[in-house]
């Protein structure tokens, strides 16, 4: 089976490109989505470590490895559902480490090299993505530049409701914050560890108050779902500009500020016609500035910042092939590096309509053919 992935650009706020003409194309995770991270490193005296991971996000490797090397930082979240390459840094030493349950697993390898590397410390991320093409030799328009929307990670492509919950705990509801976190059924989910969500059935449970149930969840957490409704808005602002400009909009508003707290002051350098469209978007999510000042009464941090409105990748090139043992399927492999906050599937949702397979790890295992 297989998620037609821009069936869910609509909920992620996206609703514009600038190809009308985009041939579907099959990403084959997780062997066909490789990642290497390249960050910059700070000067200390902390232990860096490579870690690199199939089928299993940043954070819970990293919890994972915490009996190996203590606590440890990182410069990013890199993708679940493909191999990806990433450095962490710790005080404590710790020479190897691997792990492997069922199609999960995590190396991790210490570099002998000393540095520091915080949230944020990313020069680029290094990408080689496989796509199987399911229009045959329909032609595709190979872009340098694309609509610099943030990607489905951002949200969760089987539960993406994190915006949702930005949105209830920035008007301050609480006990619908707590409803859309635990209990909100989406038809794509499976069976998963839930740990987030078991903490705050369980929070609730002891606490019998929406209040100090929330003060003990992790900030960091409470933070990506404020962030994800940040970037939602952000999508919707970036999709009518797009659909107004097309790729005029790189050259003509470079970058455009993510709604937050203090976006009055980003907005006042921009001319009428964006602050139009922010007031628009703004108005029908029924959102208002104020909404992410007061969300400090929490400890969570949401700022408004500029961003680029578009992508423009360091490097990108790629090459089509047919594969004979999958009935000449045609393949196609993109490599690209892309900054910081760029996301792959995004600058590849600009010349495909992209599908993945369900469940992920399905594709390219076993020597099966996913198509």
């Amino acid at each position: 089976m297989l998620v037609d992935l821009s069936s869910l650009e609509p909920l992620l706020g996206i609703e514009a490109w600038f190809n009308d003409k985009r041939p579907r194309a099959l990403i084959l995770r997780p062997l066909g989505f490789l990642v290497l991270e390249e960050p910059s490193i700070r000067s200390c005296n902390a232990m860096l470590y490579a870690l690199t991971k199939a089928n299993i996000d940043t954070l819970h490797a990293i919890q994972n490895l915490t009996h190996v090397i203590g606590k440890s930082s990182y410069a990013g979240l890199k993708d679940a559902d493909g191999i990806t390459t990433q450095f962490i840094a710790a005080r404590q030493w710790g020479q190897y480490a691997y792990s492997r349950a069922g199609f999960r697993s995590y190396t991790l390898a210490c570099t002998n090299t000393r540095g520091c590397i915080k949230i944020g410390d990313v020069k680029f991320n290094h990408f080689s993505i496989t796509l199987a093409l399911l229009d045959g030799e329909a032609e595709t328009r190979t872009t340098s530049i694309a609509p610099n929307y943030y990607g489905f990670q951002r949200f969760g492509t089987r539960r993406p409701n994190t915006h949702y919950t930005g949105l209830s705990l920035a008007r301050g509801d609480l006990g619908r914050y707590f409803a859309e976190l635990i209990y909100t059924k989406y038809p794509r989910e499976t069976s998963r560890r839930g740990d987030y969500e078991r903490l705050a059935l369980k929070l609730l449970r002891a606490t019998r108050s929406t209040i100090r149930a929330l003060k003990h969840l992790p900030p960091k957490v409470l933070e990506l779902h404020v962030n994800a409704l940040q970037s939602y808005l952000f999508n919707r602002i970036l999709s009518r500009l797009v659909t107004e400009y097309s790729t005029r909009v790189c050259t003509t508003y470079p970058r455009i500020p993510v709604p937050g707290c203090g976006l009055s002051k980003y907005l006042d350098a921009l001319d009428e016609d964006v602050k139009r469209v922010y007031r628009e978007v703004m108005g029908t999510e029924g959102v208002e500035e104020s909404y992410f000042c007061t969300l400090r009464r929490y400890g969570i941090h949401a700022s408004s910042y500029m961003r680029e409105s578009c992508i423009e990748p360091a490097m990108h090139f790629s090459l089509r092939l047919k594969v004979e043992e999958y009935e000449d399927v045609e393949i196609a492999i993109h490599v690209f590096s892309l900054k910081r906050g760029e996301y792959a599937t995004t600058f590849l949702a600009n010349m495909y309509r992209l599908f993945e397979p369900e469940p992920y790890f399905l594709a390219g295992q076993f020597g099966q053919n996913p198509l």
